[in-house]
């Protein structure tokens, strides 16, 4: 239970360093084979994918907050 907690924490700070980093070069329209690039738009659905995968994390720990040990079982 606070495994994903922190793992869901953990991804809303990878996604949000992920962000920035591509954020830096966003002005650059040949980085990464420019804007519609297969590379780019990878790492852009990766940068997505940080915030999404993080939130499932913490939904799934603060849902388990609330069932008893018996339920683990």
């Amino acid at each position: 239970m606070a495994m994903s907690l922190i793992a869901g924490w953990a991804g809303m700070l990878g996604g949000v360093v992920a962000g920035a980093v591509i954020g830096l070069f966003f002005e650059n329209e040949d980085w990464m084979g420019g804007y519609a690039s297969f590379r780019r738009r990878l790492t852009r659905l990766g940068h997505v994918a940080f915030f999404g995968l993080g939130y499932v994390n913490i939904l799934f720990a603060l849902t388990t907050r609330g069932l008893p040990e018996s339920a683990w079982v």
